[in-house]
């Protein structure tokens, strides 16, 4: 077991449906690029609990409490979270998705180009040769990274910060 520093942000308090919806009223409306970063965490609360295979890659205690790091593979997505042993609360890090049987918001598909995904959603933060990644978030990031081969996305890969 390894000391680990986490902070948490439960699923429960992401939505399932709806675009632009701000997590307080007074907040403002967030654009379509900071939708399609907390897409992956919605795709993950809908479908978490029907994996096609779990895998445990370690234990540890964080907070007094035992909790697990574990990889499932869904069909069209692996996704890594912590899950709480007592309580089963669970914290999704990253989600990665490279087939085409998963719709993905905003008129994104894979096998566009980087210049569809910028029309779509924008400047991306960072721009690299065949990578375009979209990060929101202070000081806690969640981000969203395209990547490409031959200017064709291939793999959409959404992380948030666990600390």
């Amino acid at each position: 077991m390894h000391p680990a520093k986490y902070i948490l942000v439960p699923l429960a308090s992401i939505s399932l449906m709806g675009v632009n919806q701000s997590q307080n009223p007074s907040d403002p409306p967030r654009n379509k690029a900071e939708d399609f970063v907390h897409f992956g965490a919605k795709l993950f609360k809908a479908t978490h609990s029907k994996p096609m295979s779990e895998k445990v890659e370690e234990e540890l205690i964080l907070h007094g409490e035992p909790a697990e790091i574990c990889t499932a593979v869904h069909s069209g997505f692996t996704a890594r979270f912590l899950r709480y042993k007592t309580d089963r609360r669970v914290f999704l890090n990253t989600l990665v998705i490279s087939s085409s049987s998963i719709k993905l918001p905003n008129g994104i598909n894979l096998g566009d180009s980087p210049q569809k995904v910028i029309a779509q959603l924008g400047q991306p933060t960072r721009a690299a040769a065949n990578e375009l990644e979209y990060v929101f978030g202070d000081p806690m990031e969640d981000s969203a990274v395209f990547q490409f081969r031959n200017s064709k996305l291939t793999l959409v890969k959404w992380s948030y910060e666990l600390d």
